[in-house]
């Protein structure tokens, strides 16, 4: 069998942690960049083996005759994603890992969709929590202690960006709650704060997704505060808490006071308590066990929710605050057809 050939397209802060991972794992590593900063970086980090290009059009000559045993990540900015992913798949790569948000519009997302349908394309996405035991420790531990699974899932935080972080967390609800969700209301603002470059907004604002059976997630991110967020997911009779280290924390309702009065609307105050164990959380790259399920074929961690799917619920959000309404997934034509390019990574 052919040995795998490693390829990534972007080496800024995100991309470079990819490229050491891939540079251990494949023999030969083809690199593309356009800046020669980021060259120079390969050519000190990644050794010899590894061959750099500064261009898609550059690099697709070489890889034409193999393209079938490339598995390829795409770490650029995310208004490249698309245009990148479908060169690579006109090329015949077809195991490609994208970092998020994978597209900018909804149109996009359809495009995805139909070419990994028709071109039988093996896919996977930055969204990592999935890969972190973070979704099974929350399920089992609302399970085992706080009566039944979360309703309602609150992020809060400073300026952490809807698009770059909020996606994450949107990805972690649709794990918990089993499905992608089915409404999404927003008001988000763009600022030209965004530390990686000027060109792609950094977006403060609220998005409440809703979904089946009265569950909810609400992602509130503030421009004008330097404070990390905290996730805190309410359960019938306590919460959970996920710190930005994502340490676990689970609060319980005082059980005397439920067995008085076991009615929801008799709210109570909640208090720690000690866990026998912490939940094994993986902390550190997940790119090495995603790309094992992008070449062997494996389900990812709930299958049963399509990356894409939460792609596009975080594209809705910025249709929905575009538009000043509630909006419902799966997307209408008449919302698809009159959506619009959106400047996230």
């Amino acid at each position: 069998m052919p040995k795998r050939i490693g390829l990534i397209v972007g080496v800024g802060s995100i991309g470079r942690r990819h490229a050491v991972v891939m540079a251990e794992r494949y023999e030969q590593l083809f690199v593309v960049d356009a800046q020669s900063t980021a060259l120079d970086w390969c050519r000190e980090n990644l050794g010899s083996s590894a061959r750099l290009y500064e261009s898609i059009d550059a690099l697709i000559p070489s890889i034409k005759q193999s393209a079938s045993d490339v598995t390829a990540v795409i770490s650029t900015w995310g208004p490249y994603h698309f245009p990148i992913f479908s060169a690579l798949v006109n090329a015949g790569v077809r195991s490609i890992y994208c970092e998020k948000p994978v597209a900018v519009s909804l149109k996009q997302v359809s495009a995805y969709a139909e070419m990994i349908r028709s071109y039988s394309i093996s896919f996977n996405t930055g969204l990592h929590l999935r890969y972190r035991n973070l979704g099974e420790s929350i399920i089992a531990l609302a399970k085992t202690y706080l009566g039944g699974p979360p309703s309602l899932g609150v992020v809060a935080g400073g300026a952490k960006c809807m698009a770059t972080n909020g996606i994450h967390w949107l990805d972690l609800a649709s794990c918990i709650f089993g499905s992608p969700p089915s409404s999404v209301l927003a008001d988000l603002q763009r600022h030209e704060i965004n530390p990686r470059t000027s060109t792609v907004g950094f977006w403060q604002g609220v998005g409440t997704w809703g979904y089946s059976d009265g569950r909810f997630l609400s992602v509130s991110y503030s421009n004008y505060s330097s404070v990390d967020g905290t996730a805190t997911w309410f359960c019938p009779l306590g919460t959970i808490r996920v710190t930005p280290s994502l340490e676990i924390l689970v609060d319980v309702r005082n059980m005397d006071e439920v067995a008085k009065d076991s009615r929801v609307t008799r709210v109570g105050e909640v208090v720690p308590i000690n866990l026998p164990t912490q939940p094994l959380i993986d902390r550190g790259s997940t790119l090495a066990r995603q790309l094992d399920d992008l070449e062997n074929g494996s389900p990812i961690p709930f299958e049963w929710v399509s990356p894409l799917s939460t792609v596009e619920a975080l594209l809705l959000a910025f249709e929905s605050s575009h538009r000043q309404r509630t909006l419902s997934l799966p997307v209408s034509n008449d919302v698809l057809q009159s959506s619009i390019e959106w400047e996230v990574s």
